[in-house]
């Protein structure tokens, strides 16, 4: 496998495994303040094997089965590939048969075409435990365009300690928040409610009367997030401070009315999120930039990479069919666009059960496409 899979600048990482370096850095004896430009390891899709020339991309092959068929690594903290697939399962409608020929052709073009797929899916089953659909999800979507640079750029900055302390549900509102702070005049950033959350809201609930639209939406928004604020005090200061950043970016019109409604994740907008990540490390928010936490994340795990589900390319096709066949089947059922125990918080979720729900919450909630991509509602 090695040989369909070159890696022309690399370095052995200590018990196995390869960190990958690119001309110009240092391949040794770094410290975290001067670390190599580093790419954690990938195996390679049907469709591509990088032709040896290629410097700006190299690879580690890991095609093949970890050597604990019932692997658990306490250190490392990843499910075993049958716990996840049964996690992965669970998630769809109790209707769904399994995904059918369409999910799989899906399935496999997108692990045939896209070549950060995979090291995307391992990041988010490791970091999260977590399917990448499931952060696509409270109407996030993904530029059609620019789908392997955003899993590239998100690749970055998943490893931030920020989303270790507040969860996955806090990553997707702050990218929420960095849409909004693009598109001027964007439906709000969305969050799942907990149960300390809903209690919050019905004891002092916000007064919307005699607001419009968009003034009901912003002070709803609003008080959501104060409601998560006081059940999460250690961090709340952090992400607002955060979220204010993200606010020093210009704003545009758009011309597609989805694009006000819809969370349509671009590249630029986590190039924004690390921007402002490395503006409060430059403030002493945090201990490192956002490369160089993702420097160590690569350094402590490469050795153990091959470890991580999915182990290979028909393990990934498996799992995306089967992901993409619970959006379509959730879709169908009429469910929300949200996982199953972020929706079932008291059998309803709040934003909706609300009388003076807006509009656009129920159209981003209640419209899921199957490959949580761009699409233009109808």
């Amino acid at each position: 496998m090695a040989d369909e899979c070159p890696s022309p600048t690399s370095w052995s990482a200590p018990g196995g495994g390869a960190y990958v370096v690119r001309p110009g850095t240092n391949a040794g004896g770094h410290s975290p303040s001067s670390s190599p430009d580093i790419e954690p390891p990938y195996f390679c899709s049907d469709a591509e094997s990088p032709d040896s020339s290629d410097v700006e991309h190299s690879y580690f092959s890991i095609g093949v089965e970890p050597s604990h068929a019932s692997f658990w690594d306490s250190d490392i903290g990843t499910p075993t590939a049958s716990e996840f697939e049964a996690q992965l399962l669970a998630a769809g409608a109790p209707t769904t048969p399994g995904y059918d020929f369409e999910d799989r052709v899906l399935a496999h073009l997108r692990t045939g075409t896209l070549r950060y797929l995979p090291t995307f899916w391992k990041m988010m089953v490791h970091i999260f435990h977590l399917s990448p659909y499931d952060l696509f999800t409270w109407g996030l979507r993904i530029e059609l365009d620019e789908q392997d640079e955003i899993m590239s750029e998100l690749s970055e900055i998943l490893t931030h300690p920020l989303w270790e302390e507040s969860g996955i549900h806090i990553l997707r509102y702050v990218l929420q928040a960095a849409v909004c702070c693009r598109i001027r005049d964007h439906a709000p950033p969305l969050m799942p409610l907990s149960p300390a959350m809903v209690d919050i809201l019905e004891a002092r609930p916000p007064n919307l009367a005699g607001l419009n639209a968009r003034r009901r939406e912003e002070k709803l928004a609003r008080s959501i997030f104060k409601a998560w604020g006081r059940t999460m005090p250690g961090i709340s200061g952090t992400v607002r401070r955060l979220i204010m950043e993200l606010e020093r970016f210009p704003t545009f019109h758009v011309s597609v009315v989805d694009d006000y409604i819809f969370f349509v994740l671009r590249a630029v907008d986590i190039r924004n999120v690390r921007f402002c990540l490395n503006q409060m490390y430059g403030a002493g928010l945090f201990g490192f930039s956002v490369r160089e936490y993702y420097s160590q994340y690569v350094e402590e795990y490469a050795a153990h990479w091959q470890n991580i589900p999915p182990f290979d390319a028909d393990m990934l096709r498996h799992w995306e069919a089967i992901a993409i066949s619970n959006r379509r089947i959730n879709n169908l059922c009429r469910y929300p666009d949200a996982r199953i125990d972020e929706a079932g918080i008291r059998s309803e979720i709040y934003y909706w059960a609300m009388p003076d729900q807006e509009q656009r919450f129920r159209v981003m909630m209640f419209n899921l496409t199957p490959l949580a991509i761009r699409t233009v509602f109808q």
